[in-house]
Formats: C-alpha cells, sequence, structure tokens
C-alpha cells in the first residue's frame, strides 16, 4: 500500500530537538485531498483510490477501496509525527551545464602553455572504433529530472495551517509540487 498525498514546497528552515539540537526541515503545505474514484480488482485489475489536490490529480493503491468513500476527504492528518517517508519532485532546472558542473570532472592543468582548462579531453578513440560511444557523458542540460529521496522523517504537523515539517531536504524549488507517500 503505497498511501500518499501531493504537497506544495514552502521552503527549509530549522527546528530544535529535545536536546536543543538543531535539525534543517523543509515545510510544505498540504490542503484536503477529495476522493473522486475508486479503481476496483473486478474492472481494473487493481484496487485504487483516485485523489483530486487543486488541480491536480493523482492515483494511490490501496488494499480496501471501502474505507474512503467517493466524495470523503483526506488530510495531512493521515501521517503521524516520526513516520518515515519518501518524497518524488522535480529537481531544480541548472539549463546547459559544461562537464565540471554535470560530471564533477577534473580541470586541466592551468599552466605551462596548456590550453585545455575546462575542456573535455579525449572523448574516444581514434581509429577504432572510430565514433564516440553513446552514453559518453558530455556538456548538456542539468537538472529538471525526477527525484525521490526516501527515509525522511514527520518532524511536525500543524494541522491548523496545513503543513508538515520533514527532516532533510526535499527535490525542487520553493513551490513545486511534491508527491510524499508513507513507506
Amino acid at each position: 500500500m503505497s498511501f500518499g498525498m501531493l504537497a506544495t514546497k514552502l521552503g527549509m528552515t530549522q527546528l530544535f530537538d529535545d536536546n536543543g539540537q538543531a535539525m534543517p526541515v523543509t515545510l510544505v503545505r498540504s490542503g484536503s485531498h477529495e476522493v473522486i474514484a475508486h479503481k476496483t480488482k473486478a474492472k481494473h485489475g487493481y484496487t485504487a483510490l483516485v485523489l483530486r489536490y487543486q488541480d491536480w490529480m493523482k492515483e494511490f493503491r490501496v488494499n480496501d477501496v471501502s474505507t474512503y468513500p467517493i466524495g470523503s476527504t483526506i488530510d495531512i492528518t493521515c501521517f503521524d509525527k516520526g513516520q518515515q517517508v519518501s518524497v518524488k519532485g522535480k529537481t531544480i532546472g541548472k539549463g546547459f551545464a559544461g562537464y565540471q558542473k554535470r560530471h564533477h570532472f577534473a580541470r586541466g592543468p592551468m599552466s605551462h602553455g596548456s590550453k585545455n582548462h575546462r575542456q573535455p579531453g579525449s572523448i574516444g578513440a581514434g581509429t577504432f572504433p572510430a565514433r564516440v560511444f553513446p552514453g559518453t557523458r558530455m556538456s548538456g542540460r542539468l537538472g529538471g529530472q525526477s527525484c525521490t529521496i526516501r527515509g525522511l522523517h514527520v518532524v511536525q504537523i500543524d494541522a491548523s495551517s496545513n503543513t508538515i515539517a520533514l527532516k532533510g531536504a526535499v527535490p525542487g524549488k520553493v513551490g513545486n509540487l511534491l508527491l510524499i507517500m508513507r513507506d
């Protein structure tokens, strides 16, 4: 059962634990999700709930759809303090990036007349196979990809403002749509 919710990233801050140690947390806001449809094993081959959050819809597989009738709402109280969750989102797009930034390549020598300070060096053999293999790490677009962070813990739940504090960082920029699922 991979039940979860959609949420919006608000940003990062810090909270203090019982020992007075600061811990980094990410604040996310999630409103109520309305159950708009059921997927049943007889009709669709699996059981799932279809939830609507603002303009987005998401399907979550569950064992029993009868516990959530159509028209009911689900809010952040479905998570518990200390619970372990996974967060999926789109990473920050950084545009076109070179070898060093994108793949952490080392730079070339800076002295003695060298002219390849930020160049890639050799990208393949010359005579045989006389081509560059597919998948060779080169410059290109960096970021803007789907990323899942597993093993985050729910530190705080504020039902009045519909916010959840998750220990650690989550992918994406402020205002990014996230998918939070129970582990």
